[in-house]
């Protein structure tokens, strides 16, 4: 039976997390679990945000956020879960949501050098991103790609440990192979 999906849904883009420590983090999707990092990038206030690929075009995707003294952490957490569609789907999905559905819709168009880009057209966006949450409050994303993720330009810094500390750190498809 064929389904009527109203919007054109591929699979989910990525399971969004919040992380007590940014570097155990990554070492652990990546040396424990093989999921390699994709992208590792500075967000504004301190905080990091990393993509692992999970296969299939999904990804793991982990936050973490400068501890604020007196206030607990937020790692362990889960932020959000993502979907993807094609880019040119992207806007008839935030119509579909907004306008029939009259849900409350953010969207945020993720830049690689600024975080929110105003222009939607803009070439430095590598995803655009609209946000809403389910009756239950859980928050989720709509998601297009339009940058296939390469740690070669994508890792742009070193992550950080849970005092915020940037460790050393070369991702795995980063590192030179030894022959045996």
């Amino acid at each position: 039976m064929a389904s009527a999906l109203k919007i054109p849904f591929h699979n989910v883009s990525h399971s969004a997390h919040i992380c007590s420590d940014m570097h155990a983090s990554t070492k652990f999707l990546e040396e424990v679990l093989g999921m390699p990092l994709l992208m590792l990038i500075d967000l504004p206030g301190g905080g990091q945000h990393s993509f692992h690929d999970m296969g299939n075009g999904g990804m793991m995707s982990y936050m973490w956020f400068p501890p604020e003294p007196g206030k607990k952490s937020l790692g362990g957490r889960a932020s959000h879960l993502a979907f993807c569609v094609d880019d040119e789907d992207f806007d008839g999905a935030l119509a579909y949501l907004r306008d029939e559905r009259k849900l409350e819709v953010r969207t945020i168009y993720h830049g690689l050098e600024r975080p929110s880009c105003e222009d939607p057209n803009d070439p430095d966006i590598w995803i655009r991103s609209m946000y809403f949450t389910d009756p239950d409050g859980y928050q989720l994303e709509i998601a297009s790609l339009r940058t296939a993720l390469d740690p070669r330009k994508h890792v742009l810094t070193q992550p950080k440990n849970a005092k915020g500390e940037k460790v050393p750190y070369t991702p795995l498809a980063l590192r030179e192979t030894v022959a045996a």
